[in-house]
């Protein structure tokens, strides 16, 4: 039998997007994230490629969805912090 606790979400992710940050539209609303791509499933883009998402469906504690892909967001941008215009 396996302890629920010990499953790692990270592994349910297509891959990692690391030094991300998500960019919003007027109303606030998440669009996409850039940021530096790793350990790609689906064999995409190599290992450090800086890559825009498609369309953000969902963003729920690490894990950012899209139509097609779920990336586990490592570390945000510094640059995410800045304020908007």
């Amino acid at each position: 039998m396996t302890d629920s606790h010990s499953h790692d979400p990270k592994a349910d992710c297509d891959a990692i997007l690391d030094e991300y940050k998500i960019l919003y539209d007027d109303d606030g609303v998440p669009l996409v994230a850039v940021g530096f791509i790793s350990a790609d499933k689906k064999e995409r883009f190599n290992d450090g490629a800086f890559i825009r998402t498609s369309l953000i469906k969902e963003i729920k504690g690490c894990i950012l969805t899209t139509q097609n892909s779920r990336y586990w967001l490592e570390h945000e941008s510094e640059y995410n912090n800045a304020p908007r215009p």
